[in-house]
């Protein structure tokens, strides 16, 4: 595997964990949804810096924008009244939108590229879609439900960015 690879692929076992944790909150009684999903886009928009760091020449901005976009909505949690399931649901539908554009521009760059790789990330673009609709109509719940839900969201987007270094290493490595 190539550093790209490895650093994505620490990436999403990192983004991973973040999100293992988030759905242990409910357990320890820790329910204040504004700043675990605060905290979560924060630690998100590091972990996707530090990657962009790491990796700036090869080109790839994926790690910035993701950090750019989730700096911009953990700016909206943080400034916002969360309190309202209406407003956590359309916070996270705006990231959700936002990381399906930077997915759509990977999607192309592949494509452009004639790599068989663009059917996958079209593929889990309409799943990470899915999966995203799904968390922002059950937020409706109580404190305890938002949390798990929004942890297993972030454990599926942690799960999409594993994905990708492993098929790339996998085919590489034929």
């Amino acid at each position: 595997m190539k550093k790209k690879q490895i650093t994505d692929l620490s990436t999403g076992i990192i983004l991973v964990a973040i999100s293992v944790i988030i759905l242990m909150f409910p357990t320890f009684k820790i329910t204040n949804v504004k700043y675990i999903l605060g905290i979560s886009l924060i630690l998100y928009t590091l972990v996707n810096f530090i990657k962009y760091i790491i990796t700036h020449e090869s080109k790839d901005k994926e790690g910035l924008y993701t950090a750019l976009i989730s700096l911009a909505i953990a700016l909206i949690v943080f400034f916002s009244d969360m309190s309202k399931p209406k407003n956590l649901a359309l916070t996270l539908f705006s990231f959700v939108i936002l990381m399906v554009i930077m997915r759509i521009i990977k999607a192309d760059y592949y494509h452009d590229r004639h790599n068989k790789m663009w059917m996958l990330e079209v593929v889990s673009l309409i799943l990470f879609m899915l999966a995203g609709y799904l968390t922002c109509v059950n937020l409706y719940y109580s404190a305890d439900i938002q949390i798990i839900v929004l942890g297993f969201f972030f454990f599926i987007n942690g799960m999409f960015e594993i994905y990708d270094p492993i098929i790339i290493g996998y085919i590489r490595g034929r």
